[in-house]
């Protein structure tokens, strides 16, 4: 390797990029290209789909077997419909880079998106996780509106934990080492964004770059576009239901982090149980929530019950980690 050569690998690092999709023909198409069209050179680009029942995969086959340019392409498909976090998971496996970005099917990255997001990476090496402004487009891919403006909350540990920063999944980016720190997801955690997120956080920064790098494709698919239902319909407290429970369960999984961290970081103890107290009340807190909007359907109690168990399982959960750490600390 020449010294030009070697000073170009370190400038610009490998980076992986995947794609994700589930039954997304009419526009996983757009998707591709966009991360085909990218200016980043040293690129690896992974299509990957969740066990389609359409056209989708056939699709993803073709453009990659067309494509002549500088990028390398791994194509992966799932035997079986993996979900959200079992997807993620398969896909750190075949990143073979630090710097990962994410990107789905139903939206485009624009070709500087990759350029961009490791420029900030390279010069924050405290950043762990990265992302951009974005542009939401309809359907038809006509524009909508601009995306998310600068938070007047910082990306703090203390916000994080309280649902006060939240930032969006399909403008993001992370480092490997979120994965490698933690281990992956619960296979059923729906909400990647937030957990990928609170790990940053606890191990470094999170950065946001104003410019929009993606356009964000808004439709009817979305869990939170039900809650706008009417307020007592069966419909809309099923999707309630079905919310309250992906809610809380990536917040255990956030409990679950916070206590790895703490085993290799025994002095930011009384830190960490203060952001599990914070956790702890956004439970509650959206419980209530729920009660009260299910109460008059006669819902009230199932949802109360689903509460005081998922209570207890905190509960073990805390207890088996005061043990661990008291039999450590004994040796």
């Amino acid at each position: 390797m020449d010294s030009n050569t070697g000073a170009y690998m370190k400038s610009s690092p490998l980076v992986s990029m995947y794609v994700t999709s589930y039954n997304q023909e009419k526009w996983v198409a757009e998707a591709l290209k966009g991360a085909l069209a990218q200016d980043y050179e040293n690129l690896q680009l992974i299509f990957s789909d969740d066990c389609s029942v359409d056209g989708t995969w056939e699709i993803m086959q073709r453009i990659a077997a067309e494509y002549k340019g500088p990028h390398k392409i791994v194509l992966n498909r799932n035997p079986i419909n993996r979900g959200t976090g079992g997807h993620v998971n398969k896909l750190i496996e075949l990143c073979d880079s630090d710097i990962i970005i994410a990107s789905h099917a139903d939206d485009i990255s624009l070709p500087n998106r990759v350029s961009s997001l490791v420029k900030v990476f390279m010069e924050n090496p405290s950043a762990m996780v990265v992302w951009s402004n974005f542009d939401i487009i309809d359907p038809d891919g006509n524009f909508l509106a601009h995306g998310k403006q600068s938070s007047r909350n910082l990306p703090t540990l203390e916000n994080v934990s309280r649902g006060k920063y939240a930032l969006t999944g399909c403008a993001m980016a992370f480092r490997k080492l979120l994965f490698k720190e933690f281990g992956l997801m619960d296979p059923r955690c729906f909400y990647e964004d937030l957990i990928i997120s609170f790990r940053g956080i606890l191990l470094g920064e999170i950065v946001k770059i104003e410019e929009p790098l993606v356009l964000y494709r808004s439709s009817d698919l979305s869990l939170t576009n039900h809650y706008s239902a009417e307020k007592y319909s069966p419909a809309a407290l099923k999707h309630l239901q079905k919310g309250l429970c992906l809610d809380v369960n990536y917040r255990v999984m956030w409990l679950t982090d916070s206590y790895i961290y703490e085993r290799k970081h025994p002095e930011l103890a009384w830190e960490l149980e203060r952001i599990r107290r914070n956790i702890y009340k956004v439970i509650a807190k959206n419980y209530l929530t729920y009660i009260t909007f299910a109460f008059s359907a006669g819902m009230a109690l199932k949802i109360y019950l689903r509460f005081y168990l998922f209570t207890v399982r905190l509960k073990y959960i805390r207890k088996a980690f005061v043990q661990k750490r008291k039999s450590l600390s004994k040796r």
